[in-house]
């Protein structure tokens, strides 16, 4: 959940930072809203949706709504959870989302039409879409918690 929320959050605030994001694998520019884009905005936004989702987990260990494994541990490691499924996240949509180019305006779009047109793929691998990109970021903070939470039992 906190890797989903720090995507989530990182897209949604992130989309309205002035400074243009970055591509997360070399750095160039992009137009906001592309996959694989950071910036400090998002970053900070990624950071906190992550630390929304720790506190609570945290805070449920603490008073016995929920499974105190992790104890002391549970906010760093859900936090950090959270952080590191993000930028897989990123890294996915940077190198393996499907892109497309829209024939009519030229814009690149994550859809396969666009102004009532089919798009052109220019990039990425065809069947991997967003969801499954937003799948795998999830999964990979779902791991990684549970591998450190494995390795402090």
């Amino acid at each position: 959940l906190a890797a989903a929320a720090a995507d989530t959050w990182a897209t949604e605030i992130g989309t309205g930072s002035r400074t243009p994001p970055r591509l997360v694998t070399t750095g160039r520019r992009l137009p906001p809203g592309t996959s694989g884009g950071v910036s400090a905005r998002a970053a900070a936004a990624a950071a906190l949706g992550a630390a929304v989702i720790a506190g609570t987990a945290a805070v449920g260990a603490l008073t016995g709504w929920a499974p105190a494994s992790l104890g002391a541990a549970t906010f760093p490691v859900v936090a950090a959870a959270g952080l590191g499924g993000s930028l897989v996240d990123s890294l996915f949509g940077a190198t393996l989302q499907a892109t497309y180019r829209c024939p009519v305006c030229g814009r690149a779009t994550e859809r396969r039409s666009h102004c009532g047109a089919a798009t052109e793929r220019v990039g990425g691998v065809s069947w991997v879409d967003n969801d499954l990109v937003n799948v795998a970021g999830t999964l990979a903070g779902a791991g990684a918690a549970l591998l450190v939470g494995l390795a402090l039992r």
